[in-house]
């Protein structure tokens, strides 16, 4: 079984090893968590052992993306000029 190594003094896991938490013993100061097959636990992790939750200390951020509406283009165009042409007879 998969199994997180807690830290006694602060509940953080600081290994993940393949053990039976009920017939291996944990390592000096820490003890041992069996972890389901699925479980995304891994180092740095926050034990509470009152709920038997794990917490991730560094949750992923939520990229938010903001997007600009594109600016339309104003062309002012004059008028066209007449051109007066004098015609002398």
């Amino acid at each position: 079984m998969r199994c997180a190594v807690v830290q006694n003094s602060d509940n953080v896991v600081v290994n993940l090893i393949m053990a039976d938490p009920s017939v291996d013993p944990a390592p000096e100061g820490t003890i041992l968590v069996g972890l389901p097959d699925d479980s995304p636990v891994s180092m740095g992790w926050i034990y509470d052992p009152a709920t038997g939750q794990f917490t991730d200390p560094n949750p992923p951020v939520e990229e938010v993306i903001e997007v600009t509406p594109p600016v339309e283009e104003v062309i002012e165009v004059s008028p066209p000029v007449a051109e007066v042409i004098e015609v002398t007879p």
